[in-house]
């Protein structure tokens, strides 16, 4: 995208599974906004985490729940230089500390991207989708996971067509806001 890696001032994580941390170190200047949560569980040593992923001491901006909302579910604000509104919205279960990130553009377009709350779409409308044995086998707390799935689908029908949603594994869905 030619933008220099010192231009970018910050990241916000859904988790720190591999998958998604792996060019932290590329943004040495960057703030990395994290769920409290997410960062304990970081620190704790679980096996899902690469610690050397994070020897470059990236500088964790850390969000816990101060009883914000959005749509009627807990949410963290962020703030960011450039005057876009974001948020932290609780989706645990994955990980300790998983959360979709809203982005509520000056358009009036509102993104939000699921991280690994779902790893294909189909999810949400098919609680048998053959995807659903590796979402359980690889989340932390499946009932967490079940409830976060019914948050998304609750942000869905009271937005509908107002949100472009976006999951991190579905292609699908990339390759459609690619497209935008």
């Amino acid at each position: 995208m030619n933008i220099d890696g010192d231009q970018v001032t910050d990241i916000v994580l859904t988790h720190a599974d591999p998958d998604h941390v792996g060019g932290l170190a590329d943004f040495p200047n960057a703030n990395v906004h994290i769920a409290v949560e997410e960062l304990h569980a970081l620190e704790s040593g679980a096996i899902r985490y690469c610690p050397t992923q994070f020897e470059h001491e990236p500088k964790f901006v850390v969000h816990s729940g101060r009883g914000e909302s959005w749509q009627g579910h807990p949410a963290r604000s962020i703030e960011v230089c450039n005057g876009l509104r974001l948020y932290l919205i609780e989706l645990f279960g994955h990980t300790l500390g998983h959360c979709g990130v809203i982005i509520e553009r000056h358009d009036a377009t509102t993104i939000f991207h699921v991280g690994d709350a779902y790893y294909l779409r189909g999810e949400l409308d098919d609680p048998h989708h053959p995807v659903t044995e590796l979402a359980e086998a690889r989340a932390e707390n499946n009932d967490q996971r079940l409830a976060s799935l019914d948050v998304i689908r609750d942000i869905r029908s009271k937005l509908g067509d107002q949100i472009t949603m976006t999951g991190y594994h579905d292609l699908s869905e990339f390759e459609a806001l690619a497209m935008r």
